[in-house]
């Protein structure tokens, strides 16, 4: 079971949101403005983007399969952002044309290499 919350730096997971030191893990298309950005998109837009970027550059990083491992080894993950709270618990759980935090995306890229 993935669960993903929105409690951000204050959960006890994996954060996945953006910050100054640039999470691997954190969407750098932001759907409000924020100091880490100066465009701003759609939630659809940005989780799109997401997901290209996702595929071809979190899902070869050390960290990725880091937490794979952790996964594989826990049977139970937790990815704090600032979106939504929702759990994951098999790959049917997340449909990738309507997530509404890139948190789901990353769940589902989890289970699939598991």
């Amino acid at each position: 079971m993935i669960k993903i919350t929105s409690k951000g730096f204050k959960g006890n997971g994996v954060y996945i949101g953006r910050n100054k030191y640039g999470n691997v893990f954190g969407n750098p298309f932001p759907v409000k403005r924020s100091k880490f950005s100066e465009k701003v998109y759609s939630l659809r837009e940005s989780l799109e983007l997401y997901r290209k970027y996702f595929e071809e550059k979190v899902i070869k990083s050390r960290e990725f399969k880091e937490l794979v491992e952790r996964y594989k080894t826990e049977g139970y993950l937790e990815l704090d952002c600032w979106c939504i709270n929702k759990t994951v618990r098999n790959i049917e759980d997340v449909d990738l044309n309507n997530c509404m935090c890139h948190g789901e995306i990353i769940a589902y890229y989890i289970l699939k290499e598991c």
